[in-house]
């Protein structure tokens, strides 16, 4: 969660194309008029289609369109809940959810700790908003390995959209989202690249974005009869990821590729894992500067900043006594980096410590394994159905390509909204009822033969051969 671009700072009057203002008043009839399972569908194409500076701004709260959007998405989850006896989220609570509740809270308090005013109050109570507000909505909307599907075939028609205006904008010099909404209509240039953001609100935003959508669209070729809609998404994505000029998206794109590859060594990722510890642990023995000055060497776009990364990272490290508790004031680090552009945290983790010390960055850490661990588990008891290892696998990529990018940017705008979306289908599909659906006979035979009391108390709590809740959604 990264708050630092928001507080103190944007413009203090109302910002409403009335094409955004028409959008949204679409969007939100829409969620209330459609059935769940469709509801994905207009508030994904209004999140990534309108710039996130639409806004309303009321004494100093920014009620920008998108916190609207979700905001009626919580009311159509609570109205489901109330009418409804069964849950609204796949397999009930789980884990995912309580560390990105924790994980929420934490930031929110430590910034508030580190700027005792009221405008970091509000401006934490609109981030809560849009952080656990967008993450639960997601949660609601995102249910089976259905919805995946369908949330993947929106991204892929977003993706095209998306591709084909960065073009125009690369071509031309002119932003056409901006030049219909409002915004920055020229594209910043560096070293004679062009670098543009779409819809986004920074280049390397938008990089992020296609860099990590490949491993999601590279699913879809392998699910079968949706190659041509596969197809146009890689080359979609690609096409955002390069037209940004930027090296993040290019790299979380590369290690969404290689995690996928390495599908052949699924039965021996723990020697894997032990393998990359060993491989670090030696580079950092023989090098002579930090590890994570390796960052200063990534350059794929022409003109990237990586040594301004790997510098950041190790001011963080050396001045940890200064923030371990919970976080640090904007002036403190770029005092510490002694740069004029200190205030732009271009790294998720290095974010996450700033707003909430190292209990946020253990709690990152936690939600990222806990996902991990969640894919894994899942995937061994799927054995005997390729298809559902296979979706398994791909949202393991997708992780490892966001957690790449995390090194070159703290996400803030729409992609946070796709950064939920991930976590969602991971809940989805590895929820105790797809599990059960997708395991090999011989796990449910085993399953069926333990003790009746046994089995109870499986069902009651967190299942002991996987560790995720029984319990499921409501029905559409």
């Amino acid at each position: 969660m990264n708050s630092h671009n928001e507080f103190g700072g944007g413009p203090t009057e109302t910002v409403l194309s009335p094409i955004v203002l028409v959008a949204m008043g679409l969007t939100v009839a829409l969620l209330f008029l459609l059935p769940r399972r469709l509801a994905i569908i207009p508030f994904l194409l209004f999140a990534f289609l309108t710039p996130l500076g639409q806004q309303f701004n009321l004494g100093g709260i920014h009620l920008y369109a998108l916190r609207i959007v979700i905001l009626a998405g919580c009311v159509r989850v609570l109205e489901s809940k109330l009418s409804s006896r069964g849950g609204v989220l796949a397999g009930g609570f789980n884990g995912i959810d309580r560390v990105f509740l924790w994980l929420a809270l934490t930031q929110a308090a430590g910034f508030i700790l580190v700027h005792p005013e009221s405008g970091a109050v509000i401006n934490q109570a609109g981030t809560l908003w849009d952080f656990l507000g967008g993450y639960f909505f997601v949660r609601y909307l995102i249910r089976d390995r259905r919805d995946i599907l369908r949330a993947a075939k929106v991204f892929v028609m977003i993706a095209v959209i998306m591709a084909a205006c960065m073009v125009y904008e690369k071509v031309t010099l002119a932003n056409p989202f901006a030049l219909v909404m409002g915004g920055q209509i020229v594209p910043d240039i560096r070293n004679g690249h062009v670098r543009c953001r779409g819809i986004f609100q920074q280049q390397i935003l938008a990089s992020a974005f296609g860099g990590t959508l490949v491993p999601l669209f590279l699913w879809l070729w392998k699910r079968g009869g949706l190659r041509w809609g596969a197809v146009l998404g890689v080359i979609a994505a690609g096409t955002i990821a390069i037209a940004s000029s930027s090296s993040t998206g290019i790299s979380a794109l590369g290690i969404g590729l290689v995690a996928l590859c390495l599908w052949p060594l699924r039965s021996h990722m723990r020697l894997f894992r032990w393998g990359v510890l060993i491989v670090v642990s030696g580079l950092a023995l023989a090098m002579k500067a930090p590890i994570w000055y390796l960052l200063a060497r990534v350059d794929f776009a022409g003109g990237s900043t990586g040594w301004d990364r790997a510098h950041l990272v190790d001011v963080f490290a050396k001045h940890v006594g200064d923030w371990w508790l919970y976080g640090a004031r904007q002036t403190d680090y770029i005092r510490w980096l002694d740069v004029d552009y200190g205030w732009d945290l271009c790294n998720q983790y290095v974010a996450v410590c700033a707003s909430g010390g190292l209990a946020a960055l253990a709690l990152l850490i936690a939600l990222v394994s806990n996902s991990f661990d969640r894919l894994g588990k899942a995937r061994r008891l799927a054995q005997g159905n390729p298809r559902a290892q296979q979706l398994l696998w791909a949202l393991g990529a997708l992780m490892s390509a966001h957690l790449a990018a995390f090194m070159g940017i703290a996400y803030f705008d729409q992609t946070k909204i796709w950064w939920f979306v991930t976590l969602a289908m991971i809940s989805a599909a590895t929820a105790a009822d797809f599990v059960a659906d997708n395991s090999q006979p011989s796990v449910r035979e085993e399953v069926n033969r333990v003790p009746p009391g046994v089995r109870s108390a499986m069902r009651a709590g967190p299942m002991a051969i996987c560790g995720i809740p029984r319990r499921f959604g409501a029905p559409d």
